[in-house]
């Protein structure tokens, strides 16, 4: 009754919600969970000192848990040496983290979330605000790897200020939100947010505690109309009929997108960021939303390409045109496994589909040791070539399979970790000069000789995806750097990829 009395009572006009305004965070989306939101500093870049004497000291208390040290990869999972962050501060470290871009070849994407999940000493100066932490959340957030956000988080213990906002909304995007508020309720030193502490409430059963409180937030001028209304809808369905919804902010957050879930009223999450589209994976979703999230965030190698591949072959697609061409065209392919004939027809529609989509590293994946090169014509034959190519028996087919044309003994020599091939390219011909190369490049030897290697593989990752779109000094010199500094095997993946995956040059 009193709910009821109250939405009679309310304009139900947007003239209150100021589209601009934007939770006080690092993640413009980031639900405005707690009261006090911590505004994140944005960290000047360091210099590399020439003449290094001893580093300052920080201290923790006994018991305190330092966030940088937490991940989910031992160093005998990741590969990687716990000291790799050596003498680089925290924070020119999460600098450098958020500025690799979430979209790569899959070589450096690996590398790249390794390193977001490793297990690793913390840097010298790391401390109980996380601030390395807080940079590897938001890239994975940015990635859309939300099972990945959330492990860290519960492993980190989220029940913070500076990690608790975080937590929420990878709850809310992953179905775990009854949980986050269970923390909630259990951390008096967080204090939620009028709408936070609302849904909350229904969430965990107090459901008259929640209109209550919804009602007296209301009448004091604590809610706005959206947050209002669509709190009462969550509530009480049934109180507005067919009255529609105020215009919403421009800026959604994750509480927003699932109370208009939760109100009947979804969102579309193909214009939202990239971590919506993980609500998309769930079975409850239509076959072609799934699919198209999960294109989404295989792209920024945020899960795995089996996951698509699942989906592709799920079922015999019902329509035509975009996904439903692209999961045609596969299963075509795999049906025509054991008939050269129909497979050099079937091979060349999907890989045109699914280079154009971006998406060839799950065409090398689905077809991976499937395909005899017997029979094909020579245009099924170069591409069954260059598929091998892009999977992790690179080097086993180069050295199986004589290369036929010019482009194909590029691509061997370099699965070879060989620097001789004949080639008119400039790309590729920076790639081979990165094999040939048997010193770190000098724009990362400053970064080596100080001992900051985890920053030179991060700066590494960066020159060979932006020196690949035609810096091709710059991408033989991340090549060579990865090779210099143990990765080979991902520096001939990364280049092989992006001279098969990206035409220019």
């Amino acid at each position: 009754m009193i709910l009821t009395a109250l939405v009679a009572a309310t304009p139900l006009s947007a003239q209150e919600v100021a589209a601009d305004d934007q939770p006080m965070s690092a993640i413009p989306w980031l639900t405005d969970s707690l009261t006090a939101p911590v505004a994140l500093p944005v960290p000047a870049e360091p210099g590399i000192s020439t003449n290094p004497g001893i580093e300052p000291i920080t201290t923790t208390p006994i018991g305190q848990t330092v966030p940088d040290a937490v991940g989910l990869l031992p160093s005998a999972i990741s590969g990687l040496d716990p000291k790799l962050w050596g003498p680089t501060p925290a924070a020119a470290l999460a600098q450098a983290i958020s500025a690799e871009a979430p979209e790569m070849v899959p070589a450096l994407q690996e590398i790249r979330n390794r390193l977001l999940l490793a297990e690793l000493d913390p840097p010298f100066d790391a401390d109980a605000s996380g601030v390395l932490f807080r940079a590897r959340i938001d890239k994975l957030l940015d990635l859309g790897a939300m099972d990945e956000a959330l492990s860290l988080l519960e492993r980190a213990g989220p029940a913070t200020p500076t990690l608790f906002p975080r937590y929420f909304d990878v709850a809310l995007l992953t179905g775990t939100e009854d949980r986050a508020c269970q923390y909630l309720q259990a951390t008096p030193t967080l204090s939620p947010t009028y709408p936070v502490r609302i849904f909350c409430q229904a969430r965990t059963g107090d459901w008259n505690g929640a209109v209550l409180t919804l009602t007296s937030a209301r009448a004091i001028g604590l809610l706005d109309d959206v947050e209002f209304n669509l709190l009462a809808r969550f509530l009480d369905p049934e109180l507005f009929g067919e009255e529609t919804i105020p215009p919403l902010p421009r800026q959604i957050t994750p509480l927003i997108f699932l109370l208009l879930d939760a109100v009947d009223e979804p969102l579309p999450t193909t214009d939202l960021p990239r971590a919506f589209a993980f609500t998309d994976l769930q079975q409850t979703r239509g076959w072609k939303a799934q699919i198209e999230a999960a294109e989404r965030l295989v792209r920024a190698g945020a899960i795995d390409p089996a996951r698509l591949i699942a989906l592709y072959t799920y079922q015999k697609p019902a329509a035509s045109g975009g996904v439903w061409d692209r999961a045609a065209a596969l299963q075509a392919v795999e049906a025509a496994l054991n008939d050269p004939g129909t497979l050099s027809v079937a091979l060349p529609r999907a890989w045109s589909l699914m280079q154009e989509a971006g998406l060839l590293i799950v065409l090398s994946n689905f077809v991976n040791g499937r395909i005899k090169p017997d029979g094909l014509t020579p245009e099924a034959s170069d591409l069954t070539f260059k598929l091998a190519m892009l999977g992790p028996g690179y080097e086993a087919w180069a050295l199986d399979h004589p290369a036929e044309t010019p482009e194909q003994s590029v691509l061997a020599a370099i699965a070879r970790g060989q620097s001789t091939a004949d080639t008119t390219s400039p790309k590729a011909t920076a790639a081979l000069a990165a094999f040939a190369a048997t010193d770190m490049p000098q724009p990362l030897k400053s970064l080596t000789d100080a001992d900051r290697k985890g920053e030179a593989i991060l700066s590494a990752i960066r020159m060979v995806t932006m020196g690949a779109a035609g810096e091709f000094d710059e991408f033989a010199d991340g090549l060579a750097g990865l090779r210099a500094l143990g990765l080979e095997s991902t520096a001939r993946r990364a280049a092989l990829q992006s001279l098969i995956l990206d035409q220019r040059g």
